[in-house]
C-alpha cells in the first residue's frame, strides 16, 4: 500500500482524479486473463489475500485500496478499480479519522452471492494509508443462527428493521416479509414481544414466535436494525403448558375437596379476632390513635394485634414531632440555598479577578484556577488542574530559585516578589499566601500573579526623565559657575554681574 501511495506524491488533485478514472475504465474493460488484471490479482499481496480466504469461503471477497481509493490487491476482479466513490469506503475512511464499517445484507454482483460487507482503515503510524474491505458470506456469518435448534421444531430467523427476512432455514435473504415495518415496530415496543400461533407464507403450520432486537454497537452506530426471532411449532411450544394445566387442574380439584370442610371449621375461630383487627384499623384511620385492640389468642393474631397497638402508639408520637420536623426541614432547605448561593458568589468572584489566581497543594499541583489563568496560559481548567504550577508558570521541571510558593511552604508565611518571567515575556508581581485547615496545618498555597509590565515601563520612563533633567541641570549650571569665577581684565559692573548670575 505504501508503494502504491508513492505514485501520487507528484500529482495534484486533478491529476489524481484523471489517473483513477483512466484506471477504472481500463479495469472494467480488461479480460479475465489480461496481464493488467494479474498485476493486481496475482501479485504478492494478491496471493496472500487468496491464502487468507482459505477453503471454507467464509470471506468470499477481500481486497485493499490505497489512500485515494485505487485498488492495490484483490482476491478476484472487483466491479470497479476506483472505490473512493463508494459509501462504504467513505464511511471507513471517515475524513481521515477512520472507523469500522459494517453494511447491511446485500446481493454482491461482483461475486454473485448474498453477503455482508465489512471495511476497516489500514493505519501506519497513526495515518490512514488505505482501506481493506471483506465481503462475508451471509450463510457463514449467520452459521450459529442456522445451527440453533430448540426442541424438535424450533429454529431461528433473522429479520431486518423493514420486516424483510434476512435468514430463514428454507429461504434466501429478502425472499419475503415477516411483518410490515409498522407492525414490527409496534410488536418490539410491546411488553411481551410474542406472536401468537398462526400460519404464514413461510410457515405453513401454526407457529409460535418470540422476538428480540439485536443491540450491537456496530449496528446501532449505523442505524441498522436486526431482529432475531425464535420459531417453534405451536403444538410443541404449548405441550409443556398443556401438561402443566392438567396437573394444576387435578391439584386444585383435590385441594377444594379437602379445604372447604376444614375452612368452615377453622374459619369461625379466626373470624372474631380478625374482626377486632379490622375494627382497630378503622378507628386508627379515623384518627383515634388511643384505641387499643384487645385479642387473647396466644398465637400470631395476638402478636399482630400487639404490633398494631405499638404501631398506633409510635404513630401518635410521630404525629406530635412531625410539625417540629417540618420546621427543621424548612430551615435546612433555607441553609442549603444560602450555602449554594454563597458557593456561586465565591466562584463568580474568584473567576472575575483580573489577576492570575491559582491554588496549589503541598506538591505544587494546581487544584483550582480562575478564568484569567485559563485565558493567559491558553489551557482549559481540566488541563491546568492536571499540571504542576512551575510547569505552567515557568515552563520548567522544578520550582525556580526564589520561588515564593517554596518560601511559603518553608516558613508558613506570605511571600511577595517582583520578577521578570521569560516564559510569559512580562514583569510580574507574585504573591503567595499559606492555606491552613481547621487544625492550623498547612495544606497549600494561594498564588496570585499581577502583570506589572506597564508599571515597570512607567517607572523606567520616570527614572529616565529624572536622569535627563539632572543632566540638563548640570549642563546649564556649569557655564554660570565658570563665568562667575573666571578672571576678566575688565570686570563687568556689579549690577551686570548680578544679571549674569
Amino acid at each position: 500500500i505504501k508503494q502504491a501511495n508513492v505514485k501520487y506524491e507528484n500529482m495534484d488533485a486533478e491529476a489524481v482524479k484523471r489517473y483513477l478514472g483512466d484506471m477504472d475504465k481500463k479495469w472494467i474493460d480488461a479480460l479475465e486473463d489480461s496481464p493488467f488484471l494479474k498485476e493486481y490479482l496475482e501479485n504478492e499481496s494478491g496471493r496472500r489475500i487468496k491464502a487468507l480466504l482459505g477453503k471454507e469461503k467464509i470471506i468470499i471477497e477481500l481486497f485493499v485500496t490505497d489512500r485515494f481509493g485505487g485498488l492495490v490487491a484483490s482476491s478476484n476482479k472487483t466491479s470497479d478499480f476506483y472505490q473512493a466513490d463508494e459509501a462504504w469506503w467513505q464511511e471507513a475512511f471517515a475524513g481521515g479519522k477512520g472507523r469500522v464499517f459494517m453494511g447491511e445484507v446485500e446481493f454482491d454482483e461482483s461475486i454473485n452471492a448474498w453477503a455482508i460487507p465489512f471495511a476497516v482503515p489500514i493505519v501506519d503510524e497513526e495515518e490512514i494509508i488505505g482501506i481493506c474491505k471483506a465481503v462475508v458470506s451471509v450463510r457463514a456469518f449467520f452459521e450459529s443462527l442456522q445451527d440453533f435448534k430448540i426442541g424438535e421444531t424450533g429454529y431461528a430467523v433473522l429479520v431486518d428493521g423493514e420486516g424483510d427476512i434476512l435468514l430463514d432455514k428454507e429461504s434466501v435473504p429478502f425472499a419475503g416479509k415477516f411483518l410490515n415495518k409498522e407492525k414490527l415496530q409496534r410488536l418490539l415496543k410491546s411488553k411481551d414481544r410474542v406472536v401468537m400461533p398462526g400460519s404464514s407464507h413461510f410457515h405453513k403450520e401454526k407457529t409460535f414466535k418470540v422476538l428480540a432486537e439485536v443491540n450491537h454497537p456496530l449496528l446501532l452506530e449505523r442505524g441498522v436494525s436486526w431482529v432475531v426471532m425464535i420459531c417453534q411449532d405451536a403444538r410443541e411450544a404449548f405441550a409443556p403448558l398443556n401438561v402443566l394445566f392438567l396437573q394444576m387442574a387435578a391439584i386444585t380439584s383435590f385441594l377444594i375437596l379437602l379445604l372447604v370442610p376444614v375452612g368452615f371449621i377453622l374459619g369461625g375461630a379466626y373470624i372474631k379476632p380478625i374482626r377486632s383487627l379490622i375494627n382497630g384499623a378503622e378507628q386508627v384511620s379515623k384518627g383515634n390513635l388511643d384505641y387499643k385492640i384487645k385479642v387473647k389468642t396466644n398465637d400470631e393474631i395476638e402478636e399482630l394485634a400487639n404490633t398494631f397497638n405499638a404501631m398506633a402508639e409510635s404513630l401518635q408520637k410521630t404525629m406530635v414531632s412531625r410539625d417540629a420536623l417540618i420546621v427543621e426541614m424548612a430551615e435546612c432547605r433555607k441553609l442549603e440555598k444560602k450555602i449554594v448561593s454563597a458557593k456561586k458568589d465565591w466562584e463568580d468572584t474568584f473567576d472575575s479577578i483580573s489577576d492570575i489566581v491559582t491554588i496549589h497543594d503541598l506538591d505544587f499541583n494546581i487544584l483550582r484556577a480562575n478564568k484569567a489563568a485559563e485565558s493567559v496560559f491558553g489551557l482549559s481548567f481540566k488541563e491546568l488542574t492536571k499540571s504542576k504550577c512551575y510547569k505552567v508558570y515557568h515552563k520548567k521541571d522544578c520550582p525556580p530559585e526564589g520561588c515564593v510558593s517554596c518560601n511559603v511552604l518553608k516558613t508558613g508565611k506570605a511571600s511577595v516578589a517582583e520578577v521578570y518571567e521569560p516564559s510569559m515575556g512580562i514583569h510580574i508581581e507574585v504573591s503567595a499566601f499559606p492555606r491552613f485547615d481547621e487544625k492550623k496545618n498547612l495544606i497549600g498555597v494561594v498564588h496570585i500573579v499581577r502583570d506589572i509590565t506597564q508599571r515597570k515601563k512607567i517607572e523606567e520612563d520616570i527614572s529616565k526623565a529624572q536622569s535627563d533633567l539632572d543632566n540638563q541641570a548640570r549642563a546649564l549650571a556649569c557655564p554660570r559657575v565658570l563665568h562667575h569665577f573666571s578672571y576678566s581684565p575688565n570686570p563687568a559692573p556689579a549690577r551686570h554681574q548680578r544679571r549674569i548670575l
